[in-house]
């Protein structure tokens, strides 16, 4: 029985473990979360117009990279869909998760450039009807799951917001008017510390992966006009 589980799962295929993984990750929760299933009393549709229009654009993009014939259309159509969610972040008044989503997203697209520059130009096309529904009822069922957790943790709230505390507490307690501003150097500085060392952990990434491209020549110059 092992020799069969493990010829079958670990075929050295990347979509079929992918469909593991996804799997594991619907149905396990997904037990739990139909069994303790309960909505919010009042649910939002959106508070403004241009989150429905920057919502609709990473759906839009998160749709065009799923059917996008080339690798490099498919990654900067991915790229599209974090660039969204950082102009949603934006919106609802986070810039430092905006300023980190961008610089990751940056990387990380970087990253994928930097790959596909060693596999072929289009994806692979199989003709296979079986494969194409699995990968179709894999990724709704994935999409069901992460608005499903979404709803639930909207609705799992037990005590009434901080915001308001925040609003309170921002001069007396951290000396100054502009709320966020306390919030991220007083009320939660640790987490801000954090996410200054992902901004430049992913600045130093994207410099060295530009400066390894680069030639040797190219990098003298550059240094040698930064010292000056």
């Amino acid at each position: 029985m092992a020799d069969r589980v493990t010829s079958g799962l670990q075929s050295g295929s990347l979509p079929v473990y992918l469909v593991v993984i996804l799997s594991v990750a619907v149905v396990a929760p997904g037990v739990v979360m139909v069994r303790y299933w309960r909505t919010a009393p009042e649910l939002v549709f959106a508070e403004s117009p241009i989150q429905v229009v920057s919502a609709a654009l990473v759906a839009a993009a998160a749709f065009g990279a799923v059917i996008a014939r080339r690798r490099l259309g498919a990654v900067l159509l991915l790229g599209a869909v974090g660039y969204g969610v950082a102009v949603l972040f934006v919106i609802q008044g986070a810039p430092d998760l905006a300023l980190t989503q961008l610089l990751v997203e940056t990387l990380a697209l970087a990253l994928f450039v930097f790959v596909l520059s060693r596999l072929p130009t289009r994806f692979e096309v199989r003709r296979t009807r079986i494969r194409a529904v699995t990968r179709v009822g894999v990724s709704l069922g994935v999409a069901v799951m992460a608005m499903g957790l979404s709803l639930w943790a909207v609705s799992g709230r037990m005590a009434p917001s901080l915001a308001p505390e925040f609003l309170a507490q921002a001069e007396p307690e951290g000396g100054g008017r502009n709320v966020v501003n306390v919030i991220l150097t007083d009320f939660r500085a640790l987490d801000t510390l954090g996410e200054i060392t992902v901004l430049a952990v992913a600045a130093m990434g994207a410099i060295a992966l530009i400066r390894a491209r680069l030639p040797d020549k190219a990098i003298r110059e550059t240094t040698d006009e930064v010292e000056s």
